[in-house]
């Protein structure tokens, strides 16, 4: 279910961006045209003979790009869930000093 959630909201859509995008991806080409600007090889190779392996050669691109973005998502992630961490026990341990402070007070 995880792995089915992280393809579909953070996979999916990058791909199809890197696909597309015409700055940072590859503009809407075809595969034959993404392979012949990748490795110089005749885009008719592409469309004929080496369709699998260009599909190969374009996946390991998006691969290696979602992988970077996976580190900064996670990085992102765990500084985030550290940081609330560190608020949440500063308020806790206020708390506890403040109520101790009070009782003291008191007597």
């Amino acid at each position: 279910m995880f792995r089915y959630l992280i393809r579909n909201l953070i996979e999916e859509p990058i791909r199809l961006l890197y696909l597309n995008l015409p700055y940072l991806g590859w503009d809407g080409l075809i595969p034959s045209e993404i392979c012949y600007q990748i490795t110089g090889v005749n885009q008719h190779h592409w469309d004929h003979i080496g369709y699998y392996e260009c599909d190969s050669i374009i996946e390991g691109k998006i691969s290696s790009k979602l992988t970077a973005i996976k580190c900064i998502l996670w990085l992102s992630l765990v500084t985030n869930a550290t940081k609330d961490t560190y608020v949440y026990l500063r308020y806790i341990m206020r708390r506890i000093v403040l109520d101790h402070e009070n009782k003291l007070l008191r007597c």
